[in-house]
């Protein structure tokens, strides 16, 4: 470390540019007073002391003359009174980190979610998953101990939250949120006072539909009482028809669709490659209907399936979540725990029944193909080359499907739901394919 006898014209000029890292300069004027320099041009004054015979280095502040800044002579200043300090025992190192951790303590649990949310963000988490985790804190956590401060947190107040649950016998979100809360702990870096406490064991319900149930959800969207907008009755069947996600269809851009191909790009794909989708005849028809639907906006006209509230955006995923379960208890699948997610394994599993290999219906799920068997290497260039495949698949599918949809409507199985006018889609799809 370099001596020299620190003046404010030599810190305003002088420079570290060799190599990485940074330099200190110790200043001759006050033992002790050095300014360091980094290769990216910081200046920050710092103190060198030993304290019981152990050496340590106080940051006193950057050089300036703004606020939070130090000139020279405030340095020296700020340095003798903290070597006065010392001198009579105290270590304000220590004084510092004391308190420090003293305000962080202070930090309420929903001032230190937003920072858990930050830490998840940029660990890549989608953002599907911070809203879902968003939603059960806000609904489950926040209300018992949000205005608590995070240190403060005991196992009582997580018994709060998690026994009402467990209770009611909603084990699935008693599991989600104890999983959130010990992850948020962990990362708040206090005693987890989610420690002791187990998942509990889930009842297992039936969460796949078959095609019968399917076609009465498709149906269903078109009841008055489901109160579902034709938009969002539009988004759902074409996710029914593709297999698709939720995210995935509710973002789709008009100049994704090409013809009969959909592209559909890495940054709305889960697994973040971009993927072609084969779009069936019945596809085709929800597309059709949906860009020539009265309600669609042409303030949103770059998207497929158009906001219902916003200006210049597509419609959000969750509309199409919050729908499917009313949708659902309405088409007499009350006590069904399937969910719009579930469509996928279903159709999946249909095809596999009708003789689909497992190879295409992973493709069609998007999935990676190790998943089916195939090697690493050769997964990464069949995605596009089976799209006859995967074609032939989602249009025996489509044909499955609105083959029990017809066959619904013509028996009159649908506990006398009352469709739209002639214009509905159901009407629509049953005029082109009779």
């Amino acid at each position: 470390m370099p001596k020299v006898k620190l003046t404010d014209k030599f810190i305003r000029g002088v420079r570290y540019e060799d190599g990485k890292g940074q330099i200190d300069y110790c200043d001759t004027g006050l033992s002790g007073l050095s300014l360091r320099v980094t290769n990216k041009g910081k200046k920050v004054f710092t103190l060198r002391y030993a304290i019981k015979g152990q050496r340590k280095r106080y940051t006193i502040g950057p050089f300036g003359d703004h606020q939070n800044q130090y000139l020279l002579k405030d340095a020296r200043n700020r340095a003798s009174e903290l070597l006065v300090r010392i001198r009579n025992g105290d270590d304000p190192a220590v004084e510092r980190a004391q308190s420090r951790k003293k305000e962080e303590s202070k930090e309420t649990v929903s001032d230190t979610f937003e920072l858990y949310l930050t830490r998840l963000r940029r660990r890549g988490r989608r953002e599907s998953y911070l809203y879902d985790v968003t939603k059960r804190f806000q609904l489950h956590a926040e209300p018992v101990i949000g205005k608590m401060p995070t240190a403060e947190v005991k196992k009582s107040d997580i018994s709060k939250i998690l026994r009402p649950l467990e209770l009611d016998g909603k084990l699935t979100t008693h599991n989600r949120v104890l999983t959130i809360l010990r992850s948020f702990f962990d990362m708040a870096e206090v005693d987890n006072p989610t420690a002791k406490f187990e998942k509990l064991p889930e009842n297992p319900k039936e969460d796949w539909f078959t095609v019968d149930q399917l076609a009465d959800i498709w149906i269903t969207l078109d009841h008055s009482e489901a109160k579902v907008h034709p938009i969002t009755a539009l988004s759902i069947r074409l996710a029914m028809l593709t297999l698709k996600r939720a995210g995935e269809v509710a973002g789709a851009k008009v100049a994704e669709i090409e013809g009969d191909l959909w592209h559909i790009p890495a940054s709305r794909m889960k697994g973040k490659r971009p993927e072609v989708v084969p779009l069936s005849p019945q596809a085709m028809k929800i597309i059709d209907e949906t860009l020539n639907h009265p309600y669609r906006r042409n303030d949103c006209a770059e998207f497929l399936f158009t906001s219902l509230t916003k200006s210049n955006a597509s419609i959000e995923r969750n509309a199409l979540s919050r729908a499917f379960p009313r949708t659902r208890r309405l088409a007499g699948l009350e006590g069904h725990a399937g969910s719009l997610h579930s469509i996928r394994h279903s159709g999946a599993t249909i095809l596999a029944s009708k003789g689909t290999s497992p190879y295409i219906v992973s493709a069609l799920l998007s999935h990676a193909l190790t998943s089916a068997g195939v090697s690493r290497v050769t997964s990464r260039y069949n995605m596009y080359d089976l799209l006859s495949e995967r074609r032939e698949a989602l249009e025996i599918w489509g044909e499955l499907l609105l083959a029990a949809v017809k066959a619904k409507i013509r028996k009159k199985r649908h506990r006398n739901i009352r469709l739209r006018t002639a214009t509905s889609l159901s009407a629509d799809l049953l005029r082109n394919s009779l």
